[in-house]
């Protein structure tokens, strides 16, 4: 939990990273004639490269994402409510098919996260 711990140190504040890692001065303005959304990209693929490269000093990094990520996906995509069992609702044999293959498929990937999260 390295990670954790440094953002946990950062400035005091709970979620803030340390001083090493963040801009010491504001970008500037953009030069007249660029598109918005170009700076927006480069922006972007900058942040992911930053990203990157702490991910590989820091061993847990990828944990913390993943958690993150999978607590982003059920707050705001996969509500509770599309979990809710639709009234009335009986699946043919072949939606029971799909169902079984969806299941064995999450299943088996779920066998091969597990074995790639060891390397």
């Amino acid at each position: 939990m390295r990670f954790h711990e440094e953002v946990q140190r950062g400035n005091g504040k709970a979620g803030s990273f340390p001083q090493t890692y963040r801009c010491r001065k504001p970008d500037p303005p953009p030069p007249p004639g660029v598109e918005p959304e170009a700076l927006i990209a480069i922006h972007k693929l900058a942040a992911k490269e930053a990203l990157t490269m702490y991910a590989n000093k820091h061993d847990d990094f990828c944990d913390l994402m993943a958690e993150a990520a999978f607590d982003n996906l059920f707050d705001t995509i996969l509500t509770d409510d599309l979990f809710k069992p639709v009234e009335g609702f009986t699946p043919t044999d072949e939606e029971r098919a799909k169902m079984e293959e969806a299941e064995k498929t999450a299943k088996a990937l779920s066998g091969l996260f597990n074995i790639l999260k060891r390397f």
